[in-house]
């Protein structure tokens, strides 16, 4: 049997129905390559809407100066979020840098990655993302943590949605921990 076609909406509110098979992506992301990019800022998306946000793909800023992978926003426009995939390598510097930019446009930021280790994750608000296995769904597997009124522990597995939201609503904030 063949698997279940896909929507995938476009910038502009446009929508595209694809046969699974035909996802862009599913064989560059093992490479890292640009497809596993997209999928990744889809997924993003996806799961934003699922947490109750509104999200658009690849938005500027007024004057050019940064682009959100995905922008997050609250339905009544109170807050504006940034969702950001980063698979390529990058420096401490520049993603503090983007996401700096970002913040004087009042747009908060969150940069995920589905690499092992990225090295800098925690150099600003970010997580990284895994699946269980093949066709699960993506959960946040490093970077969150709580505190338990004693110290810090880590959370293991917690859905893309149920993070988003938590973050959306003020529940997941960003915070440098120093060892757990």
């Amino acid at each position: 049997m063949p698997a279940p076609d896909v929507r995938e909406d476009l910038p502009g509110g446009d929508a595209v129905l694809r046969p699974r098979s035909a996802r862009p992506g599913l064989r560059d992301r093992a490479r890292g390559g640009i497809g596993g990019h997209h999928l990744l800022k889809l997924e993003l998306a996806w799961a934003a809407r699922d947490a109750g946000a509104h999200a658009e793909l690849e938005v500027r800023a007024p004057d050019g100066s940064w682009r959100a992978d995905v922008l997050a926003s609250s339905p009544d426009g109170s807050w504006r979020i940034a969702l950001e995939a980063q698979l390529s390598p990058i420096t401490d510097t520049d993603i503090a840098a983007r996401t700096e930019r970002m913040r004087q446009h009042g747009v908060a930021a969150c940069w995920f990655s589905d690499r092992p280790r990225p090295p800098w994750l925690g150099t600003a608000p970010s997580v990284r993302v895994a699946r269980e296995q093949d066709g699960d769904p993506l959960t946040v597997a490093e970077g969150l943590a709580r505190f338990d009124g004693r110290s810090w522990r880590r959370v293991r597995a917690t859905a893309l949605p149920d993070f988003l939201r938590w973050v959306f609503n003020g529940q997941a904030v960003p915070h440098s921990v120093k060892s757990l």
